[in-house]
């Protein structure tokens, strides 16, 4: 992210897998350097592996994020693949309010206090870091909400003895992986 390229290679991945099905993209004019025995490196934007003899060259950023933004490129084209990061946010505090109010509920009440929920959520939602990086199409809220939503799954497997909340915990444990791997610890 010191580039800031990610923002900008998630959104070209998500288009190219959206309307061409390849994260690959093409650059015309690193073709053009190679073909006449030129450096093809200066012709690519950072963020990008060096390009092939045609031109083609994929991001050295993971796919799992744009191949969540692709279904909204398909459906509404790049301006509803920006609300992404918005929407993630959203789904991160609101399994963030299902899961405190899940482990306040096991603190000996019958059911958890909405408010203890509402007050998660809320520092989620207002945490500097987590608005800013919801602004861009960034995959940290992607990776926030598989996160929490792991942490649900791990909770409700505790106790409900069910194989398959740890399995969908390991599920979504390894999409979120895909998605933004530094942010997981």
């Amino acid at each position: 992210g010191a580039t800031g390229s990610d923002a900008f290679c998630y959104l070209q991945v998500a288009t190219d897998l959206a309307r061409r099905g390849s994260a690959a993209h093409t650059f015309p004019l690193a073709s053009l350097l190679w073909q006449n025995g030129l450096p093809s490196w200066p012709a690519v934007p950072v963020g990008y592996h060096p390009p092939d003899p045609t031109g083609r060259a994929v991001t050295v950023w993971p796919l799992g994020w744009p191949v969540m933004l692709a279904g909204l490129v398909r459906l509404g084209g790049e301006g509803l693949a920006l609300w992404g990061a918005p929407l993630c946010a959203l789904l991160a505090a609101w399994l963030t309010w299902r899961l405190a109010s899940e482990l306040d509920s096991d603190s000996g009440r019958r059911s958890g206090s909405p408010m203890v929920g509402a007050l998660a959520a809320a520092i989620l939602l207002t945490s500097r870091e987590g608005a800013l990086r919801s602004l861009v199409p960034m995959a940290d809220a992607a990776a926030q909400a598989l996160s929490v939503a792991v942490m649900l799954c791990l909770w409700r497997g505790r106790q409900h003895d069910w194989l398959v909340w740890s399995a969908l915990a390991g599920l979504l444990f390894a999409w979120a992986y895909w998605v933004r791997h530094p942010l997981l610890p």
